[in-house]
Parts: C-alpha cells; structure tokens; sequence
C-alpha cells in the first residue's frame, strides 16, 4: 500500500459525513486502482499548481461521498454549490457530481464530468492543508435546522347578506330578489315606517328607505336607522318624528 497523509479538509469531510451521514457509503479518499494510476487529487502525488501553491507529495487532497439514506447526492450538490458561487469554502477546488463538474478555476461554471449520480468527488486546493473544513457538519445542520413557518394573513371574516323576501306585485308573481345595497322599489304604495318595522312584513320598504338613507342593510327598522331618519328630517326643515311618512318619503327622493 502507497504511504499518504490526507489533507486536512479531507479528513473532515471524512470524519463529518461518517458522523453525520452513516448509513450513506463513504466511497474513500485514495481511489482505487484506476485512479493511482494517474497523478489525479485521489493520488498521494497529485501534481497540480494553483494560484503559486503546489500539492505537497504524499498528501491526497480528494474524497467521495456516496449517494445513500440520509444523502442525496442531487441535494448535496445544489446546496454546495450555491454556497461556492456565495464566496464560501474556499478550500474547494471543484466539485464533480451527477456528471456535472463545477471548478473554482472557472468561476464555478456548470461543464460535461465524468462522475454519475452514485457520489459526489470533492477535490481540494494546495495551500489549503492545514485549512478546517466543516462543509458536511454546515450540510447536516442545513437538514436538520428546523424551517421558518410561514405566516399566512387571516383571511377577513365573509359577512353573508341579510336574506330578504321576493318582492311581488298584485296576485303575488315574484317581480325580483331584493338584496342589501339593491336600490329595487317595491310595488305597492309607500307605507309610513317607524321604529320596529320589518321588511318580511312591509315587502322589501324598510330596505328600501336604508339604500336610500346610507344606512347599513339589515331589513329592521331599529334605533340606528331612526336616528339617521331624524337627521334627515332636521337638515330639510320636517318634523324631527323619526318616522318616514309620506313628506320624508319625498325628501328621500320618492314620489
């Protein structure tokens, strides 16, 4: 067996997912015989130069962390590099996941890699062997952190109309559907309205004469509507009754 040391994000990144994510494989930081065949960051020997710093000889600066329960590769990839194009992690020199290869060098730009959806290979800059790496720690407390309730606005309270009685005309055929705020007049002669009146008794008057005062809709003729009626009948000059008779009827607008 090759003697190697692992950089120190390595051993992180190793001993985090074990941690955090057992039951998912970790596929191994040296590689197998294929890759000690190159001189890639699988391998003790891994030769490349970044930003003036070289790999130092016998360290391996590459793991693989395996699709499995508890870790989905897709995830894990999406939520990392969101974070790399963040600024963070700048001890990660490229990603390759789900055939997608993502590389600082080249501003973390999406390109054809050669690794499928079984596992996530993390590779690791020079100068950065010393550098604590707590990526999967971060990812753990990502899933696990509980997520903010959305508040939703009460919806405002629905206020169902007052039913009222069809107005009719002689021999009782239905002439419309009197609803509140519906300016519909009703058939038969103006009566004299005072307090107590009610419309399923007056067919359709009393709301009637509140659509014509501004009144709020409810079919009765109670305090509220009497003292709207004096009102009335103070501003025109009347006799301040708080009954509508045939002379408030005509201040109202009804001849």
């Amino acid at each position: 067996m090759v003697a190697f040391k692992l950089a120190k994000p390595v051993q992180n990144t190793q001993d985090q997912f074990k941690k955090y994510f057992p039951k998912a494989p970790f596929l191994g930081t040296i590689g197998d015989a294929r890759h000690l065949k190159g001189s890639g960051d699988h391998t003790p020997w891994a030769s490349d130069r970044i930003g003036g710093k070289s790999h130092q000889k016998g360290t391996v600066y590459a793991a693989d962390l395996g699709n499995g329960p508890g870790f989905s590769t897709k995830q894990f990839q999406t939520w990392l590099l969101t974070q790399l194009k963040a600024g963070k992690y700048p001890e990660v020199k490229y990603m390759i996941s789900n055939y997608q290869l993502n590389d600082r060098r080249y501003g973390w730009k999406n390109q054809r890699g050669s690794d499928g959806p079984g596992h996530v290979h993390l590779s690791f800059m020079p100068g950065h062997e010393n550098t604590t790496s707590t990526i999967l720690q971060d990812y753990h407390n990502y899933l696990t952190k509980p997520k903010p309730v959305q508040k939703v606005a009460p919806k405002a309270p629905t206020v169902s109309p007052v039913p009222i009685k069809a107005l009719t005309k002689n021999g009782g055929k239905v002439i419309g559907q009197k609803v509140p705020n519906a300016r519909v007049v009703p058939a038969n002669a103006a009566p004299v309205l005072s307090l107590g009146a009610k419309d399923d008794q007056l067919g359709g008057w009393v709301t009637y004469a509140e659509n014509k005062l501004g009144v709020p809709v409810n079919g009765y003729y109670g305090p509220e509507m009497t003292k709207a009626v004096k009102d009335l009948q103070k501003r025109r000059g009347l006799p301040t009754t708080g009954r509508i008779d045939a002379t408030t009827w005509r201040s109202l607008g009804h001849k």
